[in-house]
């Protein structure tokens, strides 16, 4: 056990080495290319895209490196996150269930207290007749108080009819469509952009 971890903080000391030249080696590579300010010429075009090209590179490789390390913490984590899945989602569900029946249970006999108060005062024309809840504000257990506090939430209706404040584009669908050979849209302007296509040389 001793030995391993030797080795573990061993390499965690070469790994904080490599980084650290790795840091030092970027340092001076972007101070080299953060030079590139303007491009006034083919010359210049040509010294940007070879430092696009190695900054494209590093960030590959980088890439690859930090999927190399993370992907069994990810396969961890998915195997962690399946589990209480499994245990939470059953249990999820059944609170859910309850508070539904709870809620309900309020609503309808809200209801029937307001049904109750409004046939008094059409009785008796007492626009002051109260007639009291008999579900209690407040649920006592041995452990717990529980009170019930509104909240504004909300439903679409029609969706035709809300404003367009509170829309949102379908970003995936509207490339989809793009994609399939769509060029107008009401609303949205299509249009062509150069963008980089990188063919490494045999």
């Amino acid at each position: 056990m001793a030995r391993s971890c030797i080795i573990n903080k061993n390499m965690k000391n070469i790994k904080q080495k490599e980084l650290k030249k790795e840091e030092k080696q970027l340092e001076v590579f972007i101070e080299k290319v953060s030079d590139i300010n303007k491009i006034k010429c083919v010359e210049d075009l040509t010294k940007a895209d070879e430092a696009r090209i190695k900054i494209k590179d590093k960030l590959a490789q980088l890439e690859e490196e930090r999927k190399e390390i993370t992907a069994p913490m990810n396969e961890s984590l998915k195997v962690v996150n399946d589990r209480y899945k499994t245990l939470t989602v059953p249990l999820k569900n059944l609170k859910d269930k309850i508070e539904k029946m709870i809620l309900d249970y309020r609503r309808v006999e809200e209801e029937k207290r307001l049904a109750e108060e409004e046939r008094l005062i059409d009785e008796t024309g007492n626009q002051m007749i109260s007639v009291t809840n008999s579900v209690p504000s407040v649920i006592e257990t041995k452990n717990v108080k529980t009170t019930f506090v509104k909240k504004w939430v909300y439903e679409i209706v029609d969706e035709k009819k809300v404003p367009r404040q509170f829309l949102m584009v379908n970003d995936s669908a509207t490339k989809d469509a793009i994609s399939s050979g769509k060029r107008e849209i009401n609303g949205i302007r299509i249009f062509q952009q150069d963008s980089f296509r990188d063919y490494k040389n045999k």
